[in-house]
């Protein structure tokens, strides 16, 4: 059996990336298509450290759920990190006196925060399909296609528009770019030694 689905807007991939602009694209009221290969909550082991743009897009967002994050108990701001570009600089930055709304890193268990951020989803704009491997992507004139399986169903998506907000492995940069993205010489290499207040 296969199942046909048509979206204008198709995000591939809910992890934070995914999900964020899932949120503001609902928030202007723009229907869309959310997937993932996995289902939520999940755990993901990378990425816990969270930098500053975290509660300023999720003020830009919405005032009451950046108002949540910054309250959570799942949140912990930290006393400092150490972060290194590629070009061989490097700085890091520790104090006793950060707090929740002074702290320039905070760190959350991705399984929390990625749950966390599907559950503000609003349904009214935001289609999801989980567990949802996509494995292939087609360009058919000014329509892309995607194929997929869901649980031993193929599932088969026509879409004007996809957004590939699925990570290093990402189907969609193999698809369009094989030979890789080249990234600017000055951009982050490394976020280390993230110390959280207990």
């Amino acid at each position: 059996m296969v199942q046909n689905i048509t979206s204008k807007i198709t995000i591939i991939g809910a992890g934070p990336a995914g999900a964020t602009l899932a949120l503001f694209l609902a928030k202007y009221k723009i229907p869309h298509l959310l997937i993932d290969q996995a289902s939520f909550p999940r755990d993901k082991i990378c990425g816990d450290g969270l930098t500053c743009e975290v509660p300023r897009i999720l003020r830009e967002l919405d005032e009451s759920i950046y108002q949540e994050f910054i309250n959570a108990d799942w949140v912990k701001p930290s006393n400092g990190a150490y972060i290194e570009l590629k070009n061989g600089q490097k700085t890091s930055f520790e104090s006793e006196n950060f707090s929740r709304n002074t702290s320039a890193v905070f760190v959350a268990k991705r399984e929390i925060f990625d749950n966390w951020l599907i559950s503000k989803l609003n349904t009214e704009y935001t289609q999801k399909i989980f567990s949802f491997k996509a494995e292939s992507i087609t360009r058919i004139g000014d329509l892309v296609e995607i194929t997929g399986n869901q649980n031993g169903e193929t599932i088969t998506i026509i879409s004007n528009l996809i957004i590939g907000a699925d990570g290093e492995r990402s189907i969609v940069r193999k698809t369009f770019h094989p030979k890789g993205i080249k990234k600017k010489e000055n951009t982050v290499l490394l976020l280390l030694d993230v110390i959280t207040k207990e």
